[in-house]
């Protein structure tokens, strides 16, 4: 596994695999590695004859209120999970490699449709800085696929419009929800819990297959989503949660679904976003 720690280094080494006409697959991360993002790993393995992963905290999405400075990392422990999985290289770059004039000076890419929703309206800084940084490693990487995973499926919708209308001839894949065996979805922020905080922070993922129930189990003339929405809410919140949001939308733009009679139920999820000891919490449930 090669460890390419300039931008030189990764186009060399590009260079060299599109001349032996090698299939290139690319998965960014901001390191502290668990088994969602080794997940989309092992579908770069699958989908590509070449896998290059990135490992860059990325200060551009990061609010001034946020947790930049205490965001665990762990770089040779990442790199010793990645070695395993036999992943070919391993870009580390700096934030000058990345901003060279500095953040504050970097250029900002904003994806208007979904500045106004769901977690951008609580991370005003987020997506943009999301778009900015995978715009610019898509530059350097220049890979045939990039897989991102459907935890932060926002994000998905961001990278896959970022692609079309800025013309990148990159296939964007997905890669499903892992979760804990308790149900907590896979986040590097989880490790902020004691142990009993995270058992419990697990309650969303059963509140949500609950609120998915009583989707499913209901037809049209009975149901009201707003009374299960609102009782979802009240249960985790009695609980210690604190709602940042609770939303039926599309699966395709992320539109609001407020009427059971339009939900077309295969193409809609359940999204979720919690505090629970001052950790932010994203969760989200397709309706099938």
């Amino acid at each position: 596994m090669k460890i390419l720690k300039s931008i030189k280094s990764v186009r060399d080494f590009n260079k060299e695999n599109k001349a032996r006409n090698k299939i290139i697959a690319f998965v960014p991360t901001m390191g502290n590695l668990h088994e969602g993002h080794l997940s989309l790993v092992k579908k770069a393995k699958e989908k590509a004859d070449i896998v290059i992963v990135s490992i860059f905290v990325n200060p551009l999405q990061f609010s001034p209120n946020e947790d930049l400075d205490s965001y665990p990392k762990t770089l040779k422990e990442d790199l010793e999970k990645l070695e395993e999985l036999q992943v070919d290289a391993v870009f580390t770059p700096t934030d000058k490699d990345i901003y060279p004039e500095g953040k504050e000076n970097a250029p900002r890419i904003y994806i208007k449709q979904f500045e106004t929703m769901l977690c951008a309206l609580s991370r005003p800084d987020f997506f943009s800085g999301i778009a900015t940084v995978v715009a610019v490693l898509f530059n350097i990487v220049k890979p045939d696929i990039a897989i991102f995973g459907e935890k932060d499926f926002q994000q998905l919708l961001v990278i896959k419009k970022l692609v079309k209308d800025l013309h990148f001839d990159i296939e964007i894949l997905s890669g499903e929800l892992i979760r804990e065996e308790s149900g907590l979805a896979m986040s590097s922020r989880n490790n902020y819990f004691t142990k009993e905080q995270k058992g419990k922070a697990a309650m969303i993922y059963s509140e949500l297959n609950l609120l998915k129930h009583h989707i499913l189990q209901n037809n049209a003339k009975s149901l009201d989503l707003y009374f299960y929405i609102n009782k979802t809410k009240s249960n985790l919140e009695q609980n210690g949660f604190i709602t940042d949001y609770l939303e039926f939308r599309s699966e395709d733009n992320l539109d609001l679904i407020t009427d059971y009679s339009k939900m077309k139920i295969n193409n809609c999820r359940i999204f979720a976003a919690f505090k629970f000891h001052n950790v932010r919490l994203i969760d989200n449930i397709k309706l099938e």
